[in-house]
């Protein structure tokens, strides 16, 4: 096999949907050619990065180390086959200055990612349920209990319980929501004129950005105010609470007491 039909191949290998013959044939070239090994070990390595970067917080500052020091170990390494160290110097230099240029870049869509793949789709439940109540000819009795399928998923798959009012807030109805393909108990409060949804469910499957960390009578939480919405997330165990209200100025921490851990 050439170098020019293992690259070929190569993207193939690393997203692992290459036949078995195909890897086999790349992985014995691979270990008899230093330069298709090195590309294939940043390709694979970058790929990583990405996919690490769109679901887990940022590291920013180790992974640049990591990649330098790799630059620095095949300097050292290979330094002595060449007669033009300054210029080599020069192509490893424009390299790392390539690869930061890329980390700062696939920073700033994983983050952007993590936060639209997170907010929209809780943004958009709570916006529905909003419209409702605002078109009802009949306002909701707030007080409202919850719904029996709803407690009885709560109590049944999740360790919280649920207040039907607490100061300043009162329940006007729940239901059974999915949300990022994940089933969610989705209690709707009023506090005065301004609603607050509330997402009860696992944290399986969501993508939980990094939005500012606040802490909260000792619980920790984290925020995030967007064009249209407050959003606030935190975790009872292993249950996941999303808040979410359009009204921008409402102190979202005082409907937390609303659920609580068993």
């Amino acid at each position: 096999m050439t170098c020019e039909e293992a690259l070929r191949r190569l993207y193939d290998v690393i997203d692992k949907e290459a036949d078995e013959i195909d890897v086999k044939e790349v992985q014995e070239h691979l270990a008899h050619c230093e330069n298709c090994m090195a590309r294939y070990e940043f390709e694979a390595m970058f790929k990583t990065f990405i996919r690490d970067k769109a679901l887990s917080t940022p590291k920013s500052d180790q992974l640049k180390n990591r990649i330098l020091t790799r630059i620095e170990d095949a300097e050292r390494s290979r330094g002595r086959f060449f007669k033009r160290p300054f210029r080599y110097q020069a192509v490893i230099v424009a390299a790392a200055a390539a690869l930061v240029l890329c980390i700062v870049a696939a920073f700033s869509v994983a983050g952007y990612y993590r936060q639209r793949a997170f907010i929209q789709p809780f943004e958009d439940s709570h916006m529905a349920g909003l419209q409702t109540y605002q078109t009802q000819s009949t306002p909701v009795r707030a007080g409202n209990p919850c719904a029996p399928e709803v407690l009885t998923f709560i109590e049944g798959y999740l360790p919280a319980g649920v207040q039907d009012s607490i100061p300043g807030y009162a329940m006007i109805g729940s239901c059974l929501d999915v949300i990022q393909d994940v089933k969610f108990a989705h209690l709707s409060y009023v506090a005065g004129e301004s609603m607050v949804s509330l997402f009860v469910g696992s944290p399986d499957g969501v993508n939980l950005p990094d939005f500012e960390r606040v802490e909260v009578g000792g619980q920790e939480c984290y925020r995030y105010v967007c064009k249209n919405c407050q959003l606030m997330y935190w975790m009872i165990g292993n249950t996941l609470i999303v808040a979410v209200s359009e009204d921008k100025s409402l102190p979202l921490p005082e409907i937390m007491p609303a659920v609580s851990a068993i």
